[in-house]
């Protein structure tokens, strides 16, 4: 094993070189996992040694640029050529005239449309019997599971959920000829709230229980934006922003955009990736909408953009925006990266499909999958020389290790590691991984170093509650991670685990920094912050 990783690792500085050249400027950070797409920084500075006791020195703060689930996304920052660039997807509200009572709406008052009367009449005497009104939290849910099993036949089981909700509900449940009235009109708009309230009155529907329905129709409906800030380096200053056309529905889009020659890639919450001027946000192309989020990160490769939706993988001409190909190799939240190997280039993406894929960059052809037998997993793999390391998920949680060619991948090691978001880093024969809190049993996450050659874990550490999603960066021999609001920095020694700092920054948690010419760029849910890691 050590010999065939070995032979793998000895191609690193060739392909580190060839990915190198494409970058614009030196010390930039133009996208997803930084310059090689790796987390790695070539061309740092020296950093501190240890966290300055009066605290990390802040250069700036961004106008207001929330961050986090409501609102913000969770791009990473990107730099370029003096600039920070950032996209914030916002969500609103629009009133309406329209009213409609949905039926999803309609379950969370207790309907059972089609139930048979038999099942009807034991689940309305449970629903009020002493026993239920007694009972709540776990106790309510143990009692309506043997419930179920005791009082559902077989062929009943289709009706479940629907039962389960109105006997969870109780007293609260509306009374059925109330809702057999409703159901009449479920997901049929009214014209205004006035012909509703009409309605509503003509069924002899009390104020009361109007008041509980009301609640449940909604008088404005989704709306959204997406913003792209264009901040000055030196000061945080905003030079422009752009606004385009947003989902207002589901999580905040959160694809970090990639810059690269004087132009920006811009995927949108709507399915619309766009290319810009940086100078001035100006619009040179526009894509067609793709159907399906638009969930990873675009990698510029090859004179493409390309990039996942929850529905395939695409790829963009990078000049004109038309079509170069689509793959149904389904992308979820992983990100796609660059792999070159015997002069030519592929691609390697995670999918939602529980596989990682191989795609010939010119064509978008399946050249081999790899079936995750750890579970799905939304990790950017750090791809070496022929060696590929990912986060995996459930059932069986790891960070794995394959040597790749272009015929066929074959596994070399996997050490269990709980996390299946995180983007692992590899540096000098060794792997770094961080995060874990979201599953471990005692919400700690932990600091991992691996062996490449043969998989042999050096160190294991405990680093505290609330580390998860955290893909960490390497800048002069330093481990740099963002682990819930908290920023850490690790040597990157494989012979010890050696913290150098620890500072709670209010940081958005499953965010990434961004980090250029010894600077750190990150995202609070208030706004973009910038601070200076170099040694003074």
């Amino acid at each position: 094993m050590r010999t065939m990783i070995g032979v793998a690792c000895g191609s690193i500085l060739a392909a580190w070189v060839m990915l190198v050249s494409a970058a614009a400027f030196a010390g930039d950070w133009p996208q997803w996992r930084g310059p090689n797409r790796d987390g790695i920084v070539l061309d740092s500075p020296p950093l501190v040694e240890e966290f300055p006791k009066d605290g990390l020195k802040k250069l700036w703060e961004s106008e207001p640029i929330p961050g986090g689930e409501s609102q913000g996304g969770w791009a990473q920052p990107v730099v370029a050529a003096g600039r920070v660039f950032v996209n914030q997807p916002k969500h609103f509200r629009i009133p309406i005239d329209t009213r409609l009572l949905s039926k999803q709406a309609l379950g969370s008052l207790g309907s059972v449309a089609g139930v048979p009367d038999d099942l009807v009449k034991a689940m309305e005497a449970a629903r009020t019997s002493e026993d239920r009104a007694k009972l709540k939290g776990n106790e309510l849910n143990k009692w309506l599971d043997e419930w179920i099993k005791t009082n559902m036949k077989p062929e009943q089981r289709k009706f479940q959920g629907a039962v389960r909700n109105r006997v969870a509900l109780g007293t609260q449940a509306l009374p059925l000829e109330t809702l057999s009235k409703l159901e009449a009109v479920a997901d049929k708009p009214f014209a205004s709230q006035a012909e509703f309230d009409a309605w509503i009155k003509q069924q002899g529907i009390d104020d009361a229980t109007a008041k509980t329905i009301m609640k449940r129709v909604p008088p404005t409906k989704p709306g959204g934006t997406d913003v792209l800030f264009c901040l000055e380096e030196a000061t945080g200053k905003t030079l422009w922003k752009k606004e385009f056309p947003g989902s207002g529905e589901g999580r905040p889009n959160s694809t970090t955009l990639c810059v690269q020659g004087g132009k920006c890639w811009l995927p949108t919450s709507t399915g619309v990736v766009f290319c810009l001027d940086t100078k001035d946000g100006n619009v040179l192309w526009e894509s067609k909408p793709f159907s399906g989020v638009l969930a990873s990160s675009p990698l510029l490769a090859g004179g493409k953009v390309i990039f996942g939706t929850y529905n395939g993988i695409h790829a963009l001409d990078a000049k004109t925006g038309e079509l170069a190909w689509s793959g149904s190799a389904l992308s979820h939240e992983g990100s796609p990266v660059a792999w070159i190997s015997g002069g030519k280039s592929r691609i390697i993406l995670a999918t939602r499909t529980e596989r990682i894929y191989c795609l010939d960059m010119e064509t978008g052809k399946v050249l081999w999958p790899v079936p995750v037998t750890t579970g799905y997993t939304g990790c950017t793999p750090a791809v070496s020389g022929d060696v590929m390391v990912f986060c995996g998920g459930a059932p069986k949680w790891a960070l794995s290790a394959y040597r790749i060619s272009p015929e066929k991948p074959e596994e070399s090691w996997s050490v269990p590691f709980t996390e299946r978001y995180s983007c692992p880093v590899i540096y000098k024969g060794f792997v770094y991984a961080i995060g874990g809190a979201a599953q471990a049993k005692d919400k700690k996450g932990k600091a991992l170093c691996v062996e490449l050659a043969t998989g042999k874990v050096v160190w294991d550490e405990m680093i505290g509650a609330g580390v998860e999603l955290s893909s960490p960066i390497i800048a002069d021999g330093k481990v740099i991670a963002q682990a819930g609001p908290w920023l850490y920095l690790i040597k990157a020694d494989p012979a010890k685990y050696t913290l150098i700092g620890k500072a709670n920054l209010g940081l958005v948690p499953w965010m990434s920094p961004a980090f250029a010419d010894g600077k750190l760029f990150v995202r609070t849910g208030k706004n973009v912050v910038c601070y200076d890691l170099r040694k003074p």
